[in-house]
């Protein structure tokens, strides 16, 4: 028995969705370059800023409401700092956070194999520890624990945006840029290590990395 075209084709273009209704979980990490944005750092003849690099991993929860629109919030262990050079010495703050951000969620074409994601949403940052570490020229290596010098907590916010891919119907690969900033001081200038420096201004921290992850989808359509 033929079955007529005009109930078949619906049938295949129907069978090419992915539907994205449900919840979402997945695993990511990216490979960052972090700065730590300071005016009187950057106005000093002595200090030279140096990229730096680091890391972060974590996990992603998200509930998509529709194909296209979600509510999430991602757990993440970022590895952040920045490296200087001053007087032929060189100095690496090295902080770490528990990020916890808020996202909106957003994709499109999710028909095919592919699709655009795009995230975005505010961002607690608990401060886990934060060290100085120096090379002096004729002392050598030498690190310190700065945790008191540093902000427990840091208010930003989170852009990201990529591609997304479906491995499976409940399987998919993302790849994106993720950048975050924050807009609370990263400094503590409580601390006494402060006490010379009564007018420094405000520590911004600023990340920016290429987040690979895998995410589960649990569809309820």
């Amino acid at each position: 028995m033929k079955i007529p075209a005009i109930i078949t084709g619906p049938i295949l273009v129907c069978g090419v969705a992915h539907a994205q209704k449900g919840l979402h979980a997945g695993l990511k990490g990216a490979p960052q370059s972090t700065w730590m944005f300071n005016g009187d750092d950057s106005d000093n003849a002595n200090w030279e800023y140096v990229p730096t690099f680091r890391s972060s991993f974590g996990a992603n929860f998200a509930w998509f409401f529709s194909d296209a629109v979600g509510l999430g919030v991602d757990v993440i262990y970022s590895n952040q700092g920045q490296r200087y050079e001053f007087n032929e010495a060189e100095l690496f703050t090295k902080t770490s956070y528990l990020k916890i951000p808020v996202l909106f969620h957003y994709h499109s074409g999710f028909d095919g194999t592919a699709f655009f994601y795009l995230n975005a949403g505010p961002q607690i940052a608990i401060l886990s520890s934060a060290t100085a570490e120096t090379n002096l020229p004729i002392i050598g290596p030498v690190g310190l624990d700065a945790s008191e010098n540093y902000s427990a907590l840091n208010i930003g916010a989170v852009l990201a945006l990529g591609s997304g891919f479906h491995l499976s119907d409940f399987l998919q690969l993302t790849v994106g840029i993720r950048l975050d900033a924050g807009f609370t001081d990263a400094e503590d200038k409580s601390a006494p290590f402060f006490d010379t420096q009564p007018n420094r201004p405000s520590t911004y921290n600023v990340t920016g990395g290429l987040e690979i992850g895998v995410r589960y989808v649990l569809r309820t359509n």
